[in-house]
C-alpha cells in the first residue's frame, strides 16, 4: 500500500468475503485466494477486507466464538494453534504497517479539514 512495497505483509482476516473492484478503484492488496483485499478510490477513499487494528485479545475472542466454524472448515484454514502462533509472530509488523499507512492518511485528512474550516463563515 505504500509506494514501492512489493512484498507481502501480514494482516488478519476472518471471512470468506471478497469484492469486485469498482471501475475507478485501484487494487492495493490481495492474495491468491482473495485478489481484492484493499482498494483506493481517489486520494482519500480506502476499503480494506482485513484488520490492521486487531489485538491478540480480539483474536483469542474470535477464536473462541468461531471454534466450530474453524473445525467445519477443516484443512482449508489454519488451526487455532497456528493462528495464535502466527499472531505472536506477525501482529507487531501488522500494527507497524497500519500505522505507516494511517498516520499520514489522518494527517492529510486533518490538513484538508483545517483548510476548509478556515474558509467556513462564522456564526
Amino acid at each position: 500500500m505504500r509506494k514501492g512495497r512489493d512484498r507481502g505483509f501480514p494482516v488478519f482476516q476472518w471471512h470468506e468475503d471478497t469484492f469486485d473492484l469498482p471501475e475507478e478503484a485501484v487494487c492495493l492488496a490481495g492474495s491468491g485466494t482473495y485478489p481484492n483485499q484493499a482498494m483506493r478510490i481517489g486520494s482519500l477513499s480506502y476499503g480494506f477486507q482485513f484488520h490492521f487494528e486487531i489485538t491478540k485479545e480480539m483474536i483469542v475472542s474470535w477464536l473462541k466464538s468461531g471454534s466450530e466454524e474453524i473445525k467445519a472448515m477443516g484443512d482449508t484454514v489454519f488451526s487455532m494453534y497456528e493462528i495464535l502462533r502466527e499472531t505472536d509472530r506477525c501482529l507487531n509488523e501488522a500494527h507497524t504497517l497500519g500505522a505507516l499507512f494511517f498516520m499520514p492518511y489522518l494527517k492529510s485528512i486533518t490538513k484538508m479539514f483545517k483548510s476548509h474550516q478556515d474558509k467556513m463563515p462564522l456564526g
